[in-house]
């Protein structure tokens, strides 16, 4: 879980980045909400023409702390003509870590590389470990 005041330090430096007041992030953030800041902090959303299963295994060698993680969970489906892969977190006793703050990955694509398809097969999900 994404400590406040780690949190708060990040988004201090974001602001300074991107040349926002603070004054005028205090209050974008108050009408937003915590529970929605928190929530998409660890939310990640990528639409492209193909992706890769090299591509997933950097988000994934990326973000996976393992103190916390013992594996990723990606799952398939086709949504609009698009496929949308889905990615999270499994804990140390496999269960899908989806809390307020849990990183999460979702891809939008036209296509997915050989590589991916293979290592999904006729399944929906695969896990990696």
């Amino acid at each position: 879980m994404i400590r406040k005041d780690d949190l708060l330090k990040e988004l201090l430096v974001l602001f300074k980045k991107y040349g926002i007041e603070i004054e005028e992030a205090i209050q974008y953030l108050k009408e937003l909400g915590t529970k929605a800041v928190l929530a998409a902090w660890g939310y990640t959303e990528i639409e492209c023409q193909q992706y890769t299963f090299k591509e997933l295994m950097k988000w994934i060698q990326d973000n996976f702390n393992q103190n916390k993680h013992s594996a990723a969970s990606v799952t398939k489906e086709m949504q609009d003509g698009k496929i949308i892969l889905k990615c999270c977190f499994l804990n140390k006793n496999k269960e899908p870590l989806a809390e307020i703050g849990d990183l999460f990955l979702k891809v939008k694509t036209d296509s997915i590389c050989d590589d991916l398809k293979n290592n999904f097969g006729n399944k929906d999900m695969i896990i990696i470990e």
